[in-house]
């Protein structure tokens, strides 16, 4: 074994890192209506990535200042890549993509300048919550894309002569899915721009107070 590499901190950055390239899979998978079950597959283990890093982490005492940014990262970033995706297609709201865009670049930017300094800003219960929101708005339109795959083959082979069943039903419970995914990302947004404002003030204060020991110590 190399001395001076730490195993365990790049099995855990791995993990980290692993968000961020199974979900553009994901978005070519679904963009090119291949395997409709894949797409389950790599959204699944994007949560479980999620839930894995941050528990190897303690398991093995590799906590950082770094890997404190870059797990939120991952989550935003691959969460909001398929989002965004979804968008453009016509999917998911457009203008609720833009906010959570917005907030989220904006996030990413003074997460970086705290990180210059020396400074981490974890994520709090309500960012936490938020990208839960983000997962479950993903995984019902997940489930209304599914079900308009299943419909367009079963139309398919309908119209081939093959079968002559109807399938109206299915079609209503992709649009009930569809609903419930677009009421959850607005409330996911809603919770993204009251988080963003609370990570400011905390922010504010966390400064404030070095600013002023600082000066103390100057004294």
């Amino acid at each position: 074994m190399t001395k001076g590499i730490n195993h365990h901190f790049i099995i855990t950055t791995a993990v980290t890192f692993s968000r961020i390239f199974l979900a553009p899979i994901l978005i070519y998978f679904h963009s090119h209506q291949l395997y409709p079950w894949a797409w389950w597959v790599i959204y699944i283990l994007i949560e479980l990535s999620d839930l894995m890093d941050g528990k190897l982490a303690r398991r093995w005492g590799v906590k950082s200042d770094m890997g404190k940014t870059m797990d939120p990262f991952s989550d935003i970033f691959s969460r909001v890549l398929i989002i965004g995706y979804f968008s453009l297609q016509g999917i998911l709201p457009f203008f609720l993509a833009v906010i959570i865009i917005l907030r989220e670049v904006a996030m990413l930017i003074l997460r970086f300048i705290r990180l210059r300094q020396h400074r981490a800003i974890a994520a709090n219960i309500l960012g936490k919550i938020k990208v839960v929101l983000y997962g479950i708005s993903i995984m019902f339109t997940l489930l209304s894309q599914h079900i308009l795959y299943a419909l367009y083959i079963s139309e398919k082979i309908r119209t081939e002569g093959f079968t002559g069943q109807g399938f109206g039903h299915y079609y209503l419970f992709s649009r009930i899915a569809q609903i419930v995914a677009n009421s959850v990302l607005v409330f996911a947004a809603t919770l993204a721009l009251v988080s963003f404002f609370v990570y400011l003030v905390q922010d504010y204060r966390v400064s404030k107070n070095r600013l002023l020991v600082k000066e103390k110590k100057s004294v």
